[in-house]
């Protein structure tokens, strides 16, 4: 019987990189010095888990078959090779596993690594099961157009419904978060094709911080301004970026209400990425394939995330413009090769990508002699902003329209807008000249504007210190202006202004019911230091692959071993020393060790390996190689 060692020792060069390249978790810095290591880390159960969860269902049914089968013509008579399944549909299948080192040839058959209880009764084989994976047809044709259309409609919802939020028209019913009732009137409000769009808006707004909730309504945050004032494309990165890195599914709730509890499950994040990592280079034919094809390519990434979260996820990709039709993109691409990273990692990658779509989009204006404006094709920031701010939203689909009305175009006179303005932007941005009834609407209504000038302020700033008065007058987040020497009046809420003064370092209170906002100097606010994150980073597995076929050790920073080993433990200097150049050179060590049955014990080890808080190596007491968590180390030495 040929042993997982001997069998990793028969292996080429290349053969060894591909099957590390798939099990990379246990190409690790240090890295294993000899094969025997090799095969102890391929046999831990949480890198066996990995592995299985890995795997299409085709080869999971195989894995479970191997409980009683060892050759391959044993598998060719359980799954009825030649009629429900091709030879290639088992060969397939093993491959997987051989690839994966779960399978490996010994003599004339099969050995299989230990499950370590690795679940998998739910591939419990009856009958005669399929192996083969279900076609998830093409997509008819890349549609680019449909992306950049997308995309426009979700950045202008996403701005219709913060600045309703900003408004404070949107309001949390008493057990928190936001009811059906309102999300219906807010879906309706801002013109949104579907709840699921604003759900997901609201729900990135809160992670990145535009937003939050209290005291019966959703209030924007100081952070709303700036992003505001972004342009498209830097809305949609941030935004993508957010959803990338989100630990759960935006649209998928589970019952829960819109910013009440977040269902955060970071097996949610994992299938995303592998999702997109394992997109079909053609696309799909529809969204039905779509997902009895990830089901069945990605069974163990479904199973550990929440139910509804594979259709939550594809629904989402559509929603932010991720795909052209149901084809992968440029955009969607990059993001598949990304992985678990940061936010701002993110944001780098795709940046120039979504530039360029937003930039390729084209739009045509024809203003209508029945006070209407129809834009074909992407509809672009200007024109939207345009439209926006002087007509009304009457449809969006591949031809969005429009509608003037005096209404709506005083309301561009009262964000300050001019008819000279308005003129001039829709003879620029229209491809027809604008009609005698539109001109006529914009000249009677600045006719009539302006003939009553009513100034608001929603807030007021008092204070007896005029040289405080001055220096808030003079934030420019505030909007402000003095109108007495101990007065500032600004046209933000009051909850904003309290977040502007508390944020520049002072100590607001309110009074009254008119939101008289009383200020005080005091203490800069304390600014917490930012948090760490610690990456684990391995060694390439061509690396690897190398210093193992060679027999020359790949060369290792004992400093940062000893580094490694002191976040997680709290040995004495000595022992970390010791410990680290066990593993960082070789040699061998006596480790005393708390064991729960027998109290301390003492081990000779050699052939260390050290892997995220736990040490392997061969121990010369039990005659096997054996597995010691950090934390239970009492004592380390060089063995004399």
């Amino acid at each position: 019987m040929t042993s997982q060692r001997e069998w990793l020792e028969g292996l080429d060069e290349e053969a060894l990189t591909s099957l590390l390249a798939n099990r990379i978790d246990v190409a690790i810095y240090p890295p294993p010095r000899t094969y025997a290591a090799l095969a102890h880390l391929l046999q831990t159960p949480p890198s066996v888990a990995a592995a299985v969860r890995s795997l299409d269902h085709g080869a999971r049914t195989v894995l479970a078959a191997f409980k009683g089968i060892r050759t391959r013509s044993e598998l060719a008579v359980r799954f009825d090779e030649g009629g429900q399944n091709t030879a290639e549909d088992i060969d397939r299948a093993l491959a997987a596993l051989v690839d994966r080192a779960l399978v490996w040839p010994s003599g004339d058959g099969y050995r299989t690594s230990q499950l370590g209880g690795h679940d998998l009764r739910n591939h419990e084989l009856g009958g005669v099961p399929s192996l083969a994976c279900p076609w998830p047809g093409e997509a008819p044709d890349v549609d680019l157009a449909g992306q950049q259309r997308a995309i426009a409609r979700f950045c202008e919802t996403a701005d219709a419904v913060l600045d309703a939020v900003d408004s404070g028209s949107v309001s949390t019913v008493k057990a928190g978060g936001v009811g059906v009732r309102e999300m219906r009137t807010l879906t309706t409000t801002v013109d949104a094709e579907d709840s699921s769009v604003v759900e997901l808006v609201l729900e990135l707004s809160r992670s990145m911080g535009l937003l939050q909730h209290g005291h019966g309504v959703v209030r924007s945050t100081t952070d709303f301004p700036a992003w505001k004032a972004s342009s498209r494309a830097e809305k949609l990165v941030s935004m993508i970026a957010e959803w990338w890195c989100l630990d759960g599914s935006p649209t998928n709730l589970s019952g829960a209400k819109v910013l009440s509890v977040y269902p955060s499950n970071a097996s949610t994040a994992m299938l995303r990425h592998a999702v997109l990592a394992s997109m079909p280079p053609k696309g799909v034919a529809d969204d039905a394939k779509a997902l009895r094809y990830f089901e069945w390519l990605l069974p163990g990434f479904v199973d550990a995330a929440d139910p509804g979260d594979l259709e939550a996820i594809w629904r989402e990709l559509s929603w932010l413009g991720l795909l052209a039709g149901h084809a992968p993109t440029e955009l969607s691409s990059a993001l598949g090769g990304l992985g678990r990273c940061g936010v701002g990692t993110v944001e780098t990658v795709i940046a120039p990508i979504v530039d360029r779509i937003v930039d390729g989009s084209e739009c045509v204006l024809r203003l209508l002699p029945d006070l209407t404006a129809v834009v074909t094709g992407p509809v672009s920031e200007r024109i939207s902003n345009l439209l926006s701010g002087a007509a009304i939203a009457e449809s969006k689909d591949a031809a969005s329209t429009w509608r003037f009305s005096p209404e709506s175009v005083r309301r561009y006179f009262d964000d300050g807008g001019t008819a000279e303005n308005l003129r001039a932007e829709l003879s620029e941005v229209a491809v027809t000249d604008i009609p005698q009834s539109l001109d006529y609407l914009i000249k009677d209504c600045a006719r009539r504007h302006g003939q009553m000038v009513v100034r608001s302020a929603s807030s007021v700033v008092v204070s007896d210190d005029e040289s405080l008065i001055r220096e808030i007058a003079s934030l420019a987040k505030l909007k402000s202006r003095i109108v007495a020497p101990t007065v500032v009046v600004s046209s933000l809420p009051a909850h904003l202004v309290l977040d502007v003064l508390r944020e520049a370092g002072h100590a607001p209170t309110v009074e009254g019911s008119a939101a008289e906002v009383k200020v005080s100097r005091a203490k800069a606010p304390h600014t917490a230091s930012s948090p760490v994150f610690v990456i684990r980073a391995g060694t390439p597995p061509a690396v690897l692959a190398a210093a193992l076929a060679s027999g020359t050790a790949v060369d290792v920073d004992v400093d940062r071993v000893a580094g490694s080993i002191r976040a997680w433990c709290q040995l004495g200097p000595r022992d970390v020393d010791a410990l680290a150049r066990a593993v960082a050179l070789g040699g061998t060590v006596r480790v005393n060790f708390l064991d729960t049955k027998r109290g301390t014990i003492t081990n000779e080890l050699s052939d260390v390996v050290l892997d995220a808080g736990v040490v392997h190596g061969w121990s010369t007491q039990s005659n096997a190689r054996r597995s010691i968590t950090l934390t239970r180390i009492r004592r380390v030495q060089p063995a004399e």
